[in-house]
């Protein structure tokens, strides 16, 4: 992508540069998936460890 919106590859599609604040946007909006499912991970373990607090880690619930 960067190699068509800047030289050589730009005339030959016939493109013109980005503006810092424009790639700026790209990059945010590209990225927004990645935070969006990181925070959802984040999320989904937090649930979970309040779930399973009662029951220590490695132990099975009928373990004498």
């Amino acid at each position: 992508m960067i190699a068509t919106l800047e030289a050589p590859l730009n005339r030959a599609f016939i493109t013109t540069p980005l503006t810092p604040a424009q790639w700026v946007i790209c990059f945010a909006m590209g990225s927004a998936v990645l935070w969006s499912s990181e925070l959802r991970k984040v999320f989904l373990r937090a649930t979970d460890r309040s779930q399973t607090r009662s029951t220590p880690s490695g132990y099975h619930k009928s373990w004498p």
